[in-house]
């Protein structure tokens, strides 16, 4: 139980390392998706993407990478 316990802890500082407007897009998909058809979520899921793909944090992100430093998210 504390080696599941451990586990959870690193995934979930992993996660919260992530940009925020993208952690919360994934979840809201995830849980959308339980109340609706596949491509009524195919479609949400779509749309949250654009959301997510012109935000600051995305340019962030990216330019992060490729300077090789890690990211300052703005959420925004």
């Amino acid at each position: 139980a504390e080696a599941v316990l451990e586990k959870a802890q690193s995934q979930a500082k992993q996660i919260a390392s992530y940009a925020p407007i993208a952690v919360a897009a994934i979840k809201d998909c995830c849980n959308k998706a339980l109340d609706m058809e596949l491509q009524q979520g195919l479609s949400y899921e779509r749309r949250s993407y654009c959301v997510v793909s012109s935000s600051d944090d995305r340019n962030e992100g990216i330019d992060a990478f490729l300077n090789k430093r890690k990211p300052v998210y703005q959420n925004r």
